[in-house]
């Protein structure tokens, strides 16, 4: 008969012991190898791991209240479609900085924006710019010709994803006097007409305001919307708030 005190005994405890605990570090590895993977693949990260798509929006709000920039860090990577993977850290910083003046929003944009030189913070608007020696900004910026005879002037990089609004929507936010000399100013014609391509289908209250502009909505789902009218440019500036939302823009009346 075996007793409790056998060495048989305990030599099964102790093989049985070590079975679960191989078998627990076994499946940790395996696990955190797996989640790694996925993580690290685009595709596969956004089937398992989606972003909250009011995730920037409720840390942005929290980050403001609270004047600590270091929230935007939190902030996850959301993909673009055909761009990829869109860093909407930036986003969140440029408006912590414009709502609380903090210069460290501004700060953390060097950091996480790549373009080899930091920002500072205009203490009178609030925004971010980028400078180097001559402190250059994009704001300042020439436009840069292109291949077609036109010239295109610099974005911020929130709008870097947008071929002709990226410029609108970064003059507005310089002020009047860039605004008039990218598009003639808040009340100017705007005659090129507009094509966009919506992330995902809209939510009424963007749909209510593309409607209002003038666009019209192609296809079942609404993705794609054209403007052929000529609007006021303050008209299409009223689409600033929802530049995240849109995937891409052209012109339909620019040859």
């Amino acid at each position: 008969m075996i007793t409790a005190k056998s060495p048989r005994t305990r030599y099964i405890a102790v093989l049985v012991l070590g079975v679960v605990i191989g078998f627990s570090v076994i499946t940790y590895f395996f696990h955190k190898s797996v989640y790694n993977f996925v993580r690290k693949d685009y595709f596969l990260n956004a089937i398992f791991f989606p972003v909250d798509p009011h995730q920037r929006e409720k840390i942005t709000r929290t980050a403001i209240e609270k004047s600590d920039p270091a929230l935007c860090l939190q902030i996850e990577s959301e993909q673009c479609g055909e761009l990829g993977w869109c860093d909407r850290r930036d986003v969140c910083l440029r408006d912590v900085a414009k709502a609380t003046k903090n210069p460290l929003a501004c700060t953390l944009l060097s950091t996480i924006d790549g373009i080899g030189k930091p920002y500072y913070i205009d203490v009178n608007s609030g925004e971010c710019l980028s400078s180097n020696n001559n402190r250059i900004t994009v704001c300042t910026d020439l436009p840069t010709p292109r291949e077609n005879g036109d010239s295109v002037y610099p974005s911020f990089s929130e709008y870097r994803h947008l071929r002709f609004m990226g410029s609108l929507f970064t003059a507005a936010r310089c002020g009047t006097d860039r605004l008039k000399q990218v598009a003639g100013g808040e009340n100017a014609d705007y005659k090129l007409g507009s094509s966009i391509t919506l992330q995902v289908a809209p939510n009424p209250q963007l749909r209510s305001v593309l409607e209002s502009i003038g666009y019209q909505c192609k296809g079942s789902i609404c993705k794609d919307w054209q403007l052929w009218a000529t609007v006021k440019v303050q008209d299409l500036l009223r689409l600033m708030p929802y530049a995240s939302d849109i995937l891409k823009d052209d012109c339909l009346n620019c040859g």
